[in-house]
């Protein structure tokens, strides 16, 4: 549809890119070719993020474009080192995802303030509702539950919904992901 309408595709794989979803990133399910990718950090404690574009996008001139962080050694560093480690990456395994859901599946099968559940690979989310009422969002229910259990989990506020995130770490393993 873009192509057709002249539009740019952008993607945003700050938070799902670097094997998040079981790809390098989460585009590559779809099949698609964005013309714009927004890439992530390559470490939490460096800003290295960066634009990766499509000749017909950027075809800029060499020093037409700086940034605050631009030449940060110890940034790019990270970023090299975090692209290298890609290039001979294991992703985690479809079943590791598979499991993490379908740990999620049990949960909401034995408690009636977990309703549906969303994601792709390491990336999901579960919506905490009112109990017995699977499409009735919980918002406070959600803050409580996190703050009860010391949940150490990504809350989720958009599209009104009350979501709890779970994104563990790619070397998660699946003795890890069944940890209760």
């Amino acid at each position: 549809m873009c192509d057709r309408h002249k539009f740019l595709l952008v993607v945003d794989e700050v938070q799902t890119g670097m094997g998040r979803t079981g790809k390098l990133y989460a585009f590559e399910h779809w099949g698609i070719q964005p013309d714009i990718i927004c890439w992530p950090r390559a470490s939490p404690r460096h800003a290295a993020g960066g634009i990766i574009a499509s000749e017909k996008v950027m075809d800029w001139p060499p020093g037409s474009h700086a940034s605050t962080f631009g030449g940060n050694p110890v940034s790019c560093r990270a970023a090299l080192a975090t692209l290298n480690s890609c290039a001979t990456a294991t992703w985690p395994t479809p079943r590791t995802g598979e499991q993490l859901k379908a740990g999620l599946l049990r949960l909401a099968g034995r408690h009636a303030i977990i309703g549906t559940w969303r994601g792709l690979g390491l990336m999901v989310a579960a919506d905490v509702v009112q109990a017995g009422a699977r499409k009735a969002h919980d918002h406070d229910g959600r803050d409580e539950l996190v703050q009860a259990r010391s949940i150490a989990v990504c809350c989720c506020w958009a599209a009104a919904r009350a979501a709890i995130r779970f994104c563990p770490p790619l070397c998660v393993s699946a003795e890890q992901v069944e940890t209760r």
